[in-house]
């Protein structure tokens, strides 16, 4: 049963942020949202946490990289500056993800040798603190070329809830990404606010094949 589906930031600047860059302001604002979210995760009754993220080649460079990645360990360790978390992992439910996408079709990796980086790191620190569920975490590829097609993604995401379904636990999902953004470059202080409303405003209207 899926109980809860969440999305938040990774912003790394919301753990460590340069003063002489972020707004004191909009950190406060997007803290109190993340803290919302982890109070509705605490309602739902959920008894397993599923988070999708991505690496920022902080694991998988040029040994492997793969589309999907599921993490099938008992536990996992989180790194990013001075924050150290350890997560138990549903490791039955990891394993149910990994067969059951290969039953259906996806070619899904599976790894037990894997650091949570910030797109990890940072939502749990906010979104679940007490770190008393455990999780899986689920890895996608958003990072280095080629990329998985979204019309793939959201057929993953189609088949990853008929998994969950037909699973013995309450599940909350949470994503952790962000829309547009340009790091690195002369764009970065600029998002297009208008294309990320236009994308929003898709998947309200639960159009995730647009």
């Amino acid at each position: 049963e899926i109980v809860a589906a969440l999305a938040t930031t990774h912003a790394p600047q919301l753990l460590i942020r340069p003063k002489e860059t972020e707004d004191d302001h909009e950190v406060a604002r997007t803290h109190d949202a993340m803290r919302r979210l982890g109070a509705r995760l605490d309602a739902c009754g959920a008894d397993t946490l599923v988070i999708v993220g991505l690496d920022h080649l902080e694991n998988y460079l040029d040994h492997v990289i793969a589309p999907f990645i599921v993490y099938t360990g008992d536990e996992i360790e989180g790194e990013f500056g001075p924050y150290r978390p350890r997560f138990r992992v549903d490791r039955a439910l990891a394993e149910a993800v990994l067969y059951g996408a290969l039953d259906r079709g996806f070619d899904i990796a599976y790894s037990q040798n894997t650091i949570l980086d910030h797109s990890f790191v940072v939502p749990l620190h906010f979104v679940h603190p007490a770190k008393r569920l455990p999780i899986v975490p689920i890895v996608v590829n958003a990072y280095v070329a080629p990329q998985p097609a979204p019309r793939r993604c959201h057929d993953l995401g189609r088949a990853l809830g008929e998994i969950f379904r037909a699973s013995d636990r309450r599940v909350a999902l949470l994503a952790s990404g962000g829309m547009s953004h340009y790091p690195g470059t002369p764009r970065y202080p600029n998002p297009d606010f208008e294309f990320d409303r236009h994308l929003l405003a898709s998947l309200e209207r639960g159009d995730g094949r647009r």
